[in-house]
């Protein structure tokens, strides 16, 4: 799906960790919210985005960007499912952004000189979700895709900055990198983006009904041990 021209409004949810957040982004500039209760994702959402329309005074947005995971599994499928109802009844494309992605973005903002970038968001079970990231020019690439580690396993890296949730989990968390980033994927993240896929002609327009969650941890009643021995396979 494409757009004749480039979005003037967009929606971004960013809802893969304990609190959620929304960003609107408006020609006036950018419209934000974040929740003020943990895992109540479901009861607030749609009256933050209603509100966020009305005090922008629009409708509805031209695009809706969505964090699509890995993160909590339910709090994840929330966000897809707004995006994907939504975008439905508006008639808009959605663009989909991964958790850590969008937390390497939110890296980058703090620190514009980081060339290397680890994100670790916190999985339970003894694991985390970790991808890596290089910055080039500005671009933001991923160097390794989202995949599951245990908490003993993560060490130092060749990265310089490692950001996530993971700080209360991991003893070594201090240990990691220069400069470590204690953060949870926000709306801002998810933003940066989609603008930046937006600027590069790299966005990918989907329509409502291919937006799916991506959980890495696909079985979730499975202990780490179960999974390493292949049982998440039979």
């Amino acid at each position: 799906m494409s757009l004749i021209q480039p979005p003037s409004v967009i929606l971004c949810i960013a809802a893969s960790a304990a609190l959620c957040s929304l960003t609107l982004r408006t020609a006036l500039g950018d419209l934000k919210w974040h929740s003020s209760d943990s895992n109540q994702h479901s009861e607030q959402i749609l009256p933050a985005i209603a509100a966020l329309l009305a005090q922008a005074q629009v409708a509805k947005p031209d695009v809706i960007a969505v964090d699509i995971g890995p993160g909590a599994f339910t709090s994840v499928r929330v966000a897809c499912g707004v995006a994907q109802g939504l975008a439905l009844g508006w008639g808009c494309p959605v663009i989909a952004v991964q958790s850590l992605t969008a937390l390497a973005q939110q890296a980058v903002a703090q620190h514009p000189a980081a060339t290397q970038i680890t994100c670790v968001l916190d999985a339970r079970m003894g694991e985390c979700y970790v991808a890596n990231y290089a910055v080039q020019a500005g671009l933001l690439g991923q160097t390794s895709p989202p995949h599951l580690m245990t908490y003993d396993a993560i060490r130092p890296s060749a990265s310089d900055t490692v950001i996530g949730n993971a700080a209360s989990v991991l003893p070594q968390w201090q240990q990691l990198a220069a400069t470590v980033i204690d953060a949870a994927p926000s709306a801002q993240g998810v933003l940066a983006q989609a603008l930046s896929d937006i600027q590069h002609g790299t966005v990918d327009y989907l329509l409502p009904e291919q937006i799916q969650p991506l959980y890495v941890r696909n079985q979730v009643a499975f202990t780490a041990a179960q999974r390493l021995a292949g049982l998440d396979k039979v």
